[in-house]
């Protein structure tokens, strides 16, 4: 599903989809006073008057909302000369399909397909998400002393894991395991066994160099066991489930938290974020001075609902 699309997203999708079927139809079949005959039901024709008159009344108005917003969206953008990169819409497409549950392009395609939206479609409306998202940001300033109350108010939140730099001996069984630990008593180095026993050859090449590691980027069973040897310390076989190991704890990096300098940006955007109007609330002000003129009485509300938003709590 893909509810959680900002800014009407499916919506659109799901009116432009409709509207593009209904035109589809025109010419395709007998005409009538009542314009084409597109089904029957037990010999009573449904003609394509009727078809568009329901699409008019029912997703007409969200339809022209969709638009009028885009365009209010991107009058702002370019009156304040802001530009979505590619990164900022790739960054929204991940977060959209990590939300969604999204693990490929087919599968995005798909989820789109099946709520009447195309791909290009889609893009276009990831770069108006971000363009909004930016606009209502732009006049949001964020002051020296709010940037350091920020960072003294989640200084939990800026703490680092703690790492571990390994050296590992893989081996597919606990005889072989148990070799190559009899190697390194006798007196042999913890590399020359790596190169010589470890069936991981990227790591044995190496000398058995792993790299570092916090404790959810290992099983259970090997972060239970490392997080306590101490540095130069080597571990008994250990069964990861998918073989045996015994790893050498070559570094040990503390938790910290991390500088004020190296997380600003992040708090200046967290901060924007917070405090950036809803929004509703942005369209109803950029409706004050991007006028918006219905030429069709029937929507005549899709501008009154626009200017004049519910009061809500800000994002």
């Amino acid at each position: 599903m893909l509810e959680k699309l900002q800014w009407g997203t499916l919506i659109g999708g799901l009116c432009i989809g409709a509207v593009f079927t209904g035109a589809a139809w025109e010419g395709t079949h007998l005409a009538t006073k009542d314009g084409p005959v597109i089904a029957t039901v037990g010999g009573k024709p449904i003609h394509q008057a009727q078809f568009d008159n329901n699409i008019a009344q029912t997703v007409g108005p969200s339809a022209l909302t969709n638009l009028i917003e885009q365009q209010l969206i991107d009058d702002a953008a370019k009156k304040d000369g802001i530009y979505p990169t590619v990164s900022e819409v790739n960054k929204l497409k991940q977060s959209i399909e990590a939300q969604n549950g999204i693990t490929s392009d087919s599968q995005l395609k798909s989820v789109l397909s099946r709520n009447g939206m195309t791909m290009a479609q889609f893009n276009d409306q990831l770069k108006t998400d971000v363009l909004a998202q930016k606009v209502a940001e732009h006049n949001v300033h964020v002051t020296s002393a709010e940037i350091q109350n920020y960072y003294n108010s989640n200084r939990a939140s800026f703490k680092t894991q703690p790492t571990v730099r390994l050296a590992g001996i893989a081996t597919k069984t606990k005889t072989a395991a148990e070799t190559a630990e009899s190697l390194l008593q006798q007196g042999k180095s913890f590399a020359q066994v790596a190169k010589s026993v470890s069936i991981d050859k990227a790591t044995a090449a190496k000398g058995g160099a792993m790299g570092s590691f916090t404790k959810p980027q290992l099983t259970p069973a090997l972060a239970s066991i490392v997080f306590n040897l101490a540095v130069g310390k080597v571990s008994q076989p250990v069964n990861t489930g998918a073989g045996w190991m015994i790893v050498k704890v070559t570094a040990r990096k503390p938790a910290v938290v991390e500088p004020l300098q190296s997380v600003k940006s992040q708090i200046v955007q967290d901060i924007k974020q917070q405090n950036a109007v809803s929004p509703t609330q942005l369209l109803a002000d950029l409706a004050k001075t991007d006028k918006i003129v219905i030429s069709n009485p029937a929507y005549a509300k899709v501008k009154t609902t626009i200017e004049n938003p519910p009061a809500t709590a800000r994002p």
